[in-house]
């Protein structure tokens, strides 16, 4: 398989899109507010954005903790969290050596927050969902912090795969 940066980025940003978006649609199908879900997307078009990068509001550590506790919505948090850690790996694998991978996680952390930012920018909702009572500028904050986290810490799960893989 050819390895390179643009493939780091493309596959695993292809790979984060689609679990979270399958893990998000059971979720809400075995609770069944399946009509929740599209009610607010037919209304709020740009949700489609939060729904899908969604995972990069959420620090890992609260993550474990919402699964730990066991809400209705527990399938929904272990795949937003699942999702995080796949889609590195899949950088690390795709990306041949160290650099393309951890250069391809990078641009997908940054594609997803730029995304989540314009989102809050553009429809209130967004907004809502990242931050319910804050303005724009805390909720682009929020999401600049909580990316950046998430751009850190799984990027070290990128090397550390990108280096097993590189050596094999």
């Amino acid at each position: 398989m050819k390895k390179s940066l643009g493939r780091a980025f493309i596959y695993s940003l292809i790979a984060l899109f689609i679990m979270v978006f399958l893990f998000t649609v059971i979720s809400y199908a075995l609770n069944d507010d399946m009509y929740i879900l599209i009610d607010s997307i037919t209304a709020y078009p740009f949700l489609i954005i939060y729904h899908l990068t969604k995972a990069f509001t959420f620090f890992p550590w609260y993550l474990i903790e919402l699964i730990s506790v066991g809400t209705g919505y527990m399938l929904y948090y272990i795949g937003v969290f699942v999702a995080l850690i796949i889609a590195s790996i899949i950088a690390g694998i795709s990306g041949g050596d160290i650099p393309k991978s951890l250069g391809g996680w990078i641009l997908t952390s940054i594609c997803c927050i730029v995304l989540l930012m314009a989102g809050a920018y553009v429809e209130a909702m967004v907004k809502q969902y990242i931050c319910a009572t804050c303005t724009v500028e805390e909720a682009i904050v929020d999401v600049l912090i909580t990316g950046a986290t998430n751009l850190l810490i799984f990027g070290g799960v990128t090397l550390i795969v990108a280096a097993i893989v590189g050596k094999s």
